[in-house]
Order: structure tokens, then sequence, then C-alpha cells
């Protein structure tokens, strides 16, 4: 009976500790699979040295692409055509965003060519543009001239053919008329005498003489107005005195150094400066009727 009863107690111990033994295998179980997990995580990681290896590569493309980026700004700038760039990029801003008061518009006129603009570059753009007749700021905004629309209207944004076109206006051309006597338009007479053409150059069309004075003693009395009214701001009137001034140069040069083009040029951006001044746009007004004959067509 003992006997029995031993190994019914043997038996039952038997069955605890197989019990005890199924938590304490699946705490190794756990223990095992959060080992491996953590050796290859910490495996997938690169070792601190990686981690500086790979900080100092992208520093050094960083370095690379900044002292590209500054080769390419030296090597843009040094470019003897890029004054003229920046000038046929303003011009076109102007043509296609006319409304300099959005902030977003400036600042993507800035960007040019990959390149922020700098201040200086746009002042020289538009004081170039101005003093050219291509554009005006009237005292809100620049904008286009006329003479500046016509580089995109008749010459698909080419100022170089516009120009070329200007002075082609301005060269004598030959026509021979029915007796075969060659005459040159504008600036050069012809005769026959006997079987001989004769050509005799003339002057450059100017103004007549009492014209000429007339504008000459307007362009005094425009002088003294601009320096008495207190209807502009300093940097408009500074503007119509300069162009008031270039105006004065082109009608008292030589004959043979007058450029009407110049001289239009100059009395339209008077005309946009004193745009609202009823008593100084009237001077610039009548200087333009005295004048208009003379300037090409």
């Amino acid at each position: 009976m003992a006997a029995s009863l031993l190994g019914d107690a043997l038996r039952s111990f038997g069955f605890l500790a197989l019990l005890a033994l199924i938590p304490i295998g699946a705490l190794v179980l756990f223990l095992l699979v959060l080992h491996f997990m953590t050796r290859r995580e910490r495996g997938r990681k690169p070792s601190r040295g990686e981690v500086a290896r790979q900080e100092e590569r992208a520093a050094s493309e960083r370095h690379r692409q900044v002292e590209a980026q500054l080769l390419r700004e030296r090597v843009l700038r040094a470019d003897p055509q890029w004054p003229e760039a920046v000038l046929d990029h303003f011009l076109r801003w102007l043509l296609s965003r006319p409304d300099e008061g959005s902030m977003q518009e400036w600042m993507a006129f800035r960007q040019f060519q990959g390149l922020q603009l700098r201040e200086r570059e746009v002042e020289e753009a538009r004081e170039r543009a101005r003093r050219e007749g291509l554009a005006v700021h009237d005292g809100r905004r620049w904008r286009l001239t006329a003479r500046g629309r016509r580089i995109f209207e008749e010459h698909g944004g080419d100022r170089k053919r516009m120009n070329e076109a200007e002075k082609k206006r301005q060269q004598p051309h030959i026509r021979i008329d029915a007796r075969g006597a060659g005459t040159v338009a504008h600036t050069i007479e012809g005769g026959v005498h006997g079987t001989t053409v004769h050509h005799a150059a003339a002057p450059t069309p100017v103004p007549a003489e009492a014209d000429l004075q007339a504008v000459l003693q307007l362009v005094e009395r425009l002088r003294t107005a601009l320096a008495d009214t207190d209807e502009l701001s300093d940097l408009a009137r500074q503007r119509a005195s300069g162009d008031l001034g270039e105006l004065d140069r082109e009608l008292r040069a030589p004959v043979a150094d007058r450029e009407p083009g110049r001289a239009r040029a100059a009395l339209e951006r008077l005309r946009t400066t004193l745009l609202g001044v009823d008593g100084l746009l009237e001077v610039v007004n009548q200087m333009w009727d005295r004048l208009r004959h003379w300037f090409p067509a």
C-alpha cells in the first residue's frame, strides 16, 4: 500500500514538474527570439564609422555642387553678352508680366538662367531700357514703350534686328525712274544731263529752321517749368531733365550727326514721365507736333 502511495506521489510530482517546465520553456524561447531580432536589427544599422563616412560623402557632394554653381555663375557673368541677356530678359518680363506689384512675379523675374540677379544688374537693365527708349517708369511701374513693343510685335523679340531695320529706314535707297535716272529717296537727288546721270547728296532731312528754333525755345521753356513744378517727384524730375537734355543735344548736333530716332525716343519718354502734369505735357506735345515730320515712319 505504501508503495502504491509512493508511486502516485511520484506521478503527481512529475506532472507538476512538467507543467512548470512549460512557462520556463516559453520564456527561454522568447529570450532567444528577442536575442536574434536584436542582432538582426543591429546588423542593419550602419556602424559609427560607416555613419561618419556617409556624412563625409554627403558634405563632399554639397561642396562640389556649390563649387560648380559658383563656377557657372562666374562664367556667365564674365560673358560680354550677359548684360544683353539680362536686358532681353527684363523686356520679355515686362511684355508678359506687366504687374510689378506682385512680389511673387518679381522674385520669379530675379531668377534667370539658374542665378539670382543682383540689384546692380537689374538697375543697369532698367537704365539701358530707359536710355534706349524701350521702357519707362510711369510713376507706378515699369512698362514697355511703343519702341519696346515693336521688338516683339515686328521683330520677334530680336533687338539687333530691330536696330538694323531702323538704320536701313534712315539710309538712302536707289530708285530708277522711267528716264533711266537713278534717284535716291529722301537723301540724294538725281538728274539727267545728256547721257550722264548726276547725283548730288542732300543733307539729312531736318526740321525747318523756323520749327527747329521754335522747338529749342520750347525746350528751354520746359526746362524752366521742370525746375519750378511741385507736381513731380525728385526721381521723375531728374529723369525728365535727362531726357530733355538728350533731346536738346540731338537738335543742336551737326546735321550729319543728328539721329531722329533718338530724339523721338527722348520725347516718348518725356511724354510718359510727364503724364498727368497738364502744363508740361502740353509743351511736350507742341514739340512733338513740330518734329513729327522729321521722325522716321
